[in-house]
C-alpha cells in the first residue's frame, strides 16, 4: 500500500510541476504525499470489496451475514486431481506437500466480515496469505 501511495504522491507532484511550475521534489515537500495518503484512505468499501472480487475472492450475504470467502487454490495452493476428485499432487507456493495437507486446506474456510473488516482463518498459513491480499487493497 505505501509503495501504491508514493507512487501516487509522485504522480500528484509531478502534473502539479507541470500546471504550476518548479519541480516534482518541492511538490512531494509541499504536500503531495499527504494528499495521496487522504485519496487512499477515501476509498470506499464497495471499491475495496471489488478489487478484493477480482483478486478471487467471493461475497456471500444471507441472514444478516456479509462476507468474502477465498479458496486455498487463489491463495497459492497448486493442486491436481484423479477423476474421482480426490487430490494426486499438490504444491504450497512451489514447494510440494502432501497430498492430505492440500486436502485439508481446501477445506479450511478463510474469510473477511464484511461488516467489521475483520479476516476470520482456520488455518494460520492461508490467513497470512490472505492479510497479504487485504493489504493490498485496504
Amino acid at each position: 500500500m505505501t509503495a501504491n501511495v508514493m507512487r501516487r504522491a509522485w504522480e500528484i507532484a509531478r502534473e502539479a510541476a507541470k500546471r504550476f511550475g518548479g519541480t516534482a521534489r518541492e511538490y512531494i515537500l509541499g504536500g503531495a504525499v499527504k494528499e495521496a495518503w487522504k485519496e487512499a484512505k477515501a476509498m470506499t468499501k464497495e471499491e475495496k470489496i471489488a478489487k478484493l472480487e477480482k483478486l478471487g475472492f467471493r461475497r456471500w450475504t444471507k441472514a444478516g451475514y456479509d462476507r468474502l470467502y477465498v479458496g486455498a487454490e487463489k491463495l497459492g495452493l497448486e493442486v491436481e486431481r484423479y477423476k474421482s476428485g480426490n487430490v494426486c499432487w499438490a504444491a504450497w507456493k512451489g514447494e510440494q506437500i502432501s497430498n492430505s495437507k492440500a486436502g485439508r486446506m481446501l477445506a479450511d474456510k478463510t474469510y473477511i466480515d464484511v461488516t467489521t473488516w475483520t479476516l476470520h482463518s482456520t488455518s494460520d498459513i492461508l490467513a497470512e496469505e490472505a492479510q497479504k491480499l487485504m493489504a493490498t487493497v485496504a
